[in-house]
């Protein structure tokens, strides 16, 4: 029996994912996590969901990366929706996402309404939206996270605490932020 840990496949992103999986199995690895746009896309979903298939491993995770979700603009929904459709195809049921705004005050309100509307269709899929603190940024202090969560008020968005980020955004990772 392979042990429950994972692999976050995004640091291999130069090398193919067949073979990455090769690797994962010979390791005993049973999961990894996929970046969207380096292993995985909407245009190769079918094609990574064989190769999972195939060398017995699931998908963790789907890290959608940065996603400008404080700008009302349609491109960074799009694009984290793109993640949920991801996720539902490879039966993941975590999506990893960041946040890089800087002015908490000027777009916590664009942003928070925007992840509510994501937030619809993940609740739908029975899948978690899950926000790493970032070393910069609104999400770079553990307040302004927990506002965040509280202000979405979605049992479906969790967080991702991350204490390198959190340490190299000069809070105390441990025992406060913690």
């Amino acid at each position: 029996m392979r042990s429950q840990i994972g692999v976050q496949a995004a640091a291999f992103s130069d090398t193919p994912l067949e073979m990455v999986l090769k690797k994962v199995v010979e390791y005993g690895v049973s999961g990894v996590e996929l970046a969207k746009g380096r292993n995985v896309s909407i245009e190769n979903v079918y094609n990574v969901k064989q190769l999972l298939t195939t060398h017995k491993v699931e998908a963790f995770a789907i890290n959608n990366g940065i996603t400008c979700l404080e700008k009302s603009g349609k491109q960074a929904i799009e694009a984290l929706m793109e993640s949920v459709e991801i996720a539902g195809v490879l039966g993941s049921k975590i999506i990893i996402t960041y946040c890089s705004c800087e002015d908490f005050d000027a777009s916590v309100s664009v942003y928070v309404k925007n992840l509510q509307y994501c937030l619809r269709s993940c609740e739908e899929k029975g899948i978690a939206l899950v926000l790493e603190n970032e070393p910069y940024g609104i999400t770079s202090k553990a307040d302004d996270v927990l506002r965040i969560i509280k202000e979405v008020n979605s049992p479906n968005l969790k967080i991702n605490f991350d204490p390198d980020n959190c340490y190299n955004s000069g809070e105390e990772a441990f025992p406060f932020t913690y």
